[in-house]
C-alpha cells in the first residue's frame, strides 16, 4: 500500500509540473533510500526513470539516494547517465570507484588507489553536470551536536 501512494504523489508532481517547459527549478523531489522505490519500478514504464530523464526540461529535479549503486536496478545507466551531479562516498569497494565512478567521473586509477579509496566518514567526490572533472569535498553538519 505504502508504495501506491509513493507512486500516486509522485505521479501527481509530474502531472501537475510537466503541463509547461522549464522556467527554472519549480520542485525538487528527494528520494532516500531509493532501492525501496525502484525495486519496484516496472521495465516496461518505470515511472522514476522516466521522471529523471524528463523532469529537468519541466523544472522538476530528482535527488536519490542510496547506499549501492546497485540498488539502482537493472537500469541503472538511466539514473547515472541522467545526473546533473553526482555524489560519491566510499563504500569500501574499489571495484565501485575503478567499474562505476571511472565511467562517470575522470580520475586515473592512480587517483583511486591513492586517495578516493581511502576517503574518511564525510568526505565525498563530486561531479557536476557537463564537467567531468571532480571535486574532493568534506561534509559537515551545520549543527554543532556539543551544543545540545
Amino acid at each position: 500500500m505504502r508504495r501506491i501512494v509513493i507512486y500516486s504523489i509522485i505521479n501527481d508532481i509530474y502531472n501537475k509540473f510537466s503541463k509547461s517547459v522549464d522556467s527554472g527549478l519549480k520542485v525538487g523531489l528527494v528520494i532516500d533510500e531509493a532501492w525501496t522505490v525502484l525495486k519496484s519500478e516496472k521495465v516496461d514504464y518505470p515511472i522514476i526513470a522516466d521522471l529523471v530523464k524528463r523532469g529537468r526540461g519541466h523544472g522538476i529535479s530528482v535527488f536519490l539516494a542510496t547506499q549501492n549503486i546497485e540498488d539502482l536496478g537493472d537500469i541503472r545507466d538511466v539514473y547515472l547517465d541522467n545526473a546533473g551531479l553526482l555524489v560519491a562516498m566510499n563504500n569500501g569497494d574499489k571495484n565501485f570507484w575503478e567499474n562505476t565512478v571511472r565511467r562517470l567521473v575522470n580520475v586515473s586509477h592512480e587517483e583511486i588507489s591513492n586517495k578516493l579509496a581511502f576517503l574518511g566518514r564525510g568526505e565525498a567526490l563530486i561531479r557536476f553536470i557537463g564537467d567531468p572533472r571532480p571535486v574532493i569535498v568534506k561534509l559537515f553538519s551545520m549543527i554543532d551536536s556539543r551544543s545540545s
